[in-house]
């Protein structure tokens, strides 16, 4: 999916539906990232039960915030997801001067 119609169609469902898990994510999100060390999504899902009818592709939400800088692509190391490339982010807040 391009990523503006998920920034358009989709996420604001998610957010408006499922606003309690993607609170309960963005918290576990903030805090593994506390100390600048790059979370990906799959440093999330060790962490939280995913409602099973939740389409795993919108998951990635939990960083789309201004909280967070993506520092590109490192693979998975779910098993199910064959090392597939996964996003990496850093806590803005971390950075030096706290921006990027």
């Amino acid at each position: 999916m391009p990523d503006d119609l998920f920034g358009t169609l989709v996420q604001p469902l998610f957010e408006e539906h499922r606003a309690d898990f993607l609170a309960q994510a963005r918290a576990i999100a903030l805090e593994l990232g506390r100390h600048g060390k790059p979370v990906t999504i799959n440093d999330v899902r060790e962490r939280i039960t995913v409602p099973p009818d939740l389409d795993p592709r919108v998951i990635g939400a939990v960083f789309r915030t201004d909280d967070w800088v993506n520092l590109g692509y490192t693979s998975s190391r779910r098993r199910v997801c064959h090392g597939r490339p996964v996003a990496q982010f850093l806590r803005r807040d971390t950075m030096v001067g706290g921006a990027a």
